[in-house]
């Protein structure tokens, strides 16, 4: 990143006279920031983000990186730059990224682990076989079979769904605003380790390019009380730190006991009616709509039971179709829906 560090002033010259050349000859240009400007432009929201291209931006930058040279020592800005540089994913810092990659502290770590590490910083988004190719020319290693297998570890879900962040850290993340805050709730810690471990074993068995993530709630339906949140395992999502849980998300056929309940409570339904799930064309204000249930087949007559158990599509536009949409709206904006 910064082969000067130790001997410029904020502003590696030599390198930007470098890359000026390079972009002279029509050649790819090697990025001139060092670590000094990167780190400015971490601390000062005002400055441009580091990577940025504009010459005003870099102008900005080599400013704001001498006057840090001039109150700051060189160990402290390697520092403040292992602590604020990004990784991976939403890893920020050195701690961070070890934790998250490793599952380890960085006194922990091994060379080979920092050597990928520092792999990660030019690109942090990288693929696992460039990862380990730049690791291997960084440690200067003639076999670099192992660095494959290794890059392939760090990046892999299996690591990311090995850590053990917490029970419940998205809702700990949620609930505890202040420092110190002590908060009691109603979740079943046996239980929040049961939800967790079955869903980390189903993203597992289902791989990352299925599914990235998930998320669990279980509530008791008596009391209400919330037992078990999960807002997420990791595993190859790209953002595990978002609380899955909490998030908007289309509602789907979760809309369905509404409609039903609806239908039952103004007579027109009881659960042993009888609906036809066959199929049925409607014309609608955009073109001719046509449900589908989810494997695409038809039952034929069920009961309004079976239709809300196997979440059947057709029986429910049928069925709203006796409610009336506008009714439907209504008593979803009534009971909090706003989707």
């Amino acid at each position: 990143e910064d082969a000067r560090f130790r001997s410029h002033g904020g502003v590696d010259w030599l390198a930007i006279l470098g890359s000026i050349r390079s972009r002279a000859k029509g050649e790819r240009g090697r990025g001139a920031s060092t670590l000094s400007m990167q780190v400015a432009a971490f601390l000062s929201p005002t400055l441009a983000m580091p990577g940025a291209r504009g010459w005003r931006d870099k102008l900005r930058q080599m400013r704001a990186a001498r006057s840090l040279e001039m109150t700051w020592s060189k160990d402290q800005i390697l520092e403040a730059y292992l602590n604020l540089a990004p990784f991976r994913g939403e890893a920020q810092g050195i701690g961070a990224a070890a934790l998250s990659l490793f599952g380890k502290t960085p006194a922990a770590m091994a060379r080979d682990d920092a050597l990928l590490l520092t792999a990660l910083l030019p690109d942090p988004q990288a693929p696992a076989p460039r990862i380990a190719a730049r690791a291997c020319r960084l440690g200067g290693a003639g076999d670099c079979a192992r660095f494959a297998s290794e890059a392939a570890s760090m990046l892999g879900p299996v690591r990311t769904l090995a850590l053990d962040p917490g029970l419940a850290p998205h809702l700990a993340d949620r609930l505890l605003t202040m420092p110190g805050l002590r908060i009691t709730t109603t979740l079943d810690a046996a239980l929040q380790r049961t939800v967790a471990a079955a869903l980390r074993r189903q993203l597992l068995g289902l791989g990352g390019s299925r599914a990235r993530d998930g998320s669990a709630v279980v509530i008791d339906n008596a009391s209400g009380d919330v037992l078990a949140y999960v807002g997420g395992i990791g595993g190859a999502s790209t953002a595990p730190a978002v609380d899955a849980a909490n998030a908007y998300r289309q509602a789907g056929s979760t809309l369905k006991p509404f409609l039903y309940a609806q239908a039952i409570e103004r007579g027109y339904l009881t659960p042993a009616s009888v609906l036809d799930d066959s199929p049925v064309q409607l014309d609608t204000a955009s073109g001719l709509y046509v449900p589908q249930n989810y494997d695409r087949g038809f039952k034929g007559r069920v009961s309004v039971r079976s239709a809300l158990a196997g979440s059947l599509n057709v029986p429910a536009v049928r069925t709203l179709l006796l409610v009336g949409v506008e009714p439907f709206r209504d008593r979803l904006w009534d009971t909090g829906y706003r989707g």
